[in-house]
């Protein structure tokens, strides 16, 4: 019995001791699939931001490729992956954390909570950053950008910073799939608007705004958040910015064309298995000059989409009509990107809903 015994503990100990953490360094993947996966595992995941042409990025991946080769101390139950910018889809991460130095290392509790924030800094670091969040902890790097309250006379401690991102993060993500907030969640939002205004949050207060019907608060909001976005925050928030502009008017460009629409997440009613459906998607030039639309490009063969092809002229309007047929139960999450005149970058437009069997 005892000889079993031993074997058992053996054997556990040679397996946590061998149990290295899921990684991968490709960039091919999404920071929602990400967690998804981490959720599903009930493992703790860490993402590698990255951006490309970041010579800091590859050394940091390159030396956690070595040290996961030869052993780290990395614990097992840990999915590591690393994500680029440059698909639309992981932008919105580097949105909320107001980051503009790459790589930026976040760590997630299994059950999708940011728990640590690390920019820059060697792979080394990693499982000492990790042990203070499996003690139930947090990390927040020096080097990471401070989110300091309005009120000169309160100071954030790490955890007021991780808690302030927190709340943002669940709010951004129930806005992305629901379109909405609860009684309890607009006061959230409210409150921490006041305890540290930035473009995230004041962008989804604008968005509650429109939701509501409060129009005239709406282009308030819409416009001084407009006004005051200004050099690089500009390129960071491009996609919101659209936004605004469709519902700001009066302060946009003349000489320009201004490719807005009201929102570039869409919900998609529950429908059933091989259903058709087909959703207009509202489109306004907030400039001067004419809008040319190019080309819009599905993210799949499921989506047929048509467009106006003649010019748009400032301030008026027309839709782009896309029609989907849902051939597979479950989750549905794909993309319209919008190529114009407006700009070098197409506007992204994320459409998601469920996909029933009956």
């Amino acid at each position: 019995m005892r000889k079993i015994s031993l074997w058992v503990c053996l054997c556990i100990f040679i397996s946590c001791r061998h149990a290295t953490p899921e990684v991968d360094l490709s960039e091919l993947t999404s920071i929602d699939d990400v967690l998804k996966d981490a959720g599903a595992a009930n493992k703790h995941a860490v993402v590698i931001l990255t951006e490309q042409g970041c010579d800091a990025c590859f050394v940091y991946k390159s030396m956690l490729a070595t040290s996961v080769k030869k052993g780290s101390d990395l614990p097992g139950d840990l999915i590591i992956r690393s994500v680029d910018t440059r698909l639309p889809q992981n932008l919105w991460l580097n949105q909320l954390l107001h980051e503009f130095s790459f790589p930026i290392i976040v760590m997630f509790s299994p059950d999708g909570q940011i728990r640590g924030i690390s920019k820059g800094g060697l792979a080394t670091d990693l499982p000492r950053q990790l042990s203070a969040i499996y003690a139930g902890g947090i990390y927040y790097s020096p080097n990471s950008k401070a989110f300091q309250p309005v009120d000169g006379k309160r100071k954030f401690t790490n955890e007021d910073r991780i808690g302030f991102i927190n709340t943002v993060a669940k709010l951004f993500t129930t806005y992305r799939k629901a379109g909405r907030f609860s009684a309890a969640e607009k006061q959230a939002l409210q409150e921490n608007v006041k305890l540290k205004p930035y473009f995230l949050n004041r962008y989804l207060l604008t968005q509650l705004q429109v939701k509501e019907g409060r129009k005239d608060s709406a282009v308030a909001m819409a416009q001084d958040l407009l006004r005051s976005t200004t050099g690089i925050d500009r390129m960071l928030y491009k996609t919101y910015i659209s936004e605004l502009e469709f519902f700001a008017g009066p302060t946009a460009l003349a000489d320009s064309a201004i490719l807005s629409t009201p929102s570039v997440d869409i919900m998609l009613e529950p429908a059933p298995l091989n259903a058709f459906r087909t959703i207009r998607i509202p489109i306004r030039n907030a400039g001067g000059k004419p809008l040319v639309l190019s080309e819009v490009h599905p993210s799949c063969s499921c989506l047929k989409v048509q467009w106006p092809k003649d010019s748009i002229p400032g301030g008026e309007m027309r839709d782009i009509s896309v029609t989907y047929q849902l051939k597979e139960a479950g989750d549905f999450r794909q993309n319209v990107y919008v190529y114009s005149n407006a700009s070098s970058r197409p506007l992204l437009i994320n459409i998601h809903g469920k996909v029933n069997i009956h």
